[in-house]
């Protein structure tokens, strides 16, 4: 159901609504807000929604962290970085994190640098 009230709204509107929705804790209605904008940048691939879709991945990233589920966090973060292509993208930092999580310090360093 959301996902059809909210399929071809602006992107500026979903991010909103995203915020609202974490800020409610409402994750799952969150995720796939994030989702919804993460997909439309992958099959449309416009040029303006690349930045709302490296944030939404990174969001995707933290919430699948934050339920204990680190590989999808991690294939998200991969995303993020991949979308954004800045060398200090914010994808960097939480893939540390999941790094740090399994002791690899190295990596996390070498991410942070």
């Amino acid at each position: 159901m959301l996902y059809r009230q909210y399929k071809d709204a602006p992107m500026s509107d979903l991010k909103q609504l995203g915020q609202e929705l974490l800020s409610r804790n409402s994750t799952d209605s969150a995720m796939a807000v994030y989702t919804i904008i993460s997909d439309r940048y992958e099959t449309g691939r416009r040029l303006e929604d690349k930045v709302y879709a490296a944030e939404a991945r990174n969001r995707l990233g933290v919430l699948s962290f934050l339920s204990s589920n680190y590989v999808d966090a991690y294939s998200h973060f991969v995303t993020a970085i991949e979308m954004d292509g800045r060398a200090d993208a914010p994808g960097y930092l939480n893939l540390s994190a999941i790094y740090l999580y399994y002791g690899d310090r190295r990596r996390a360093y070498e991410l942070l640098h």
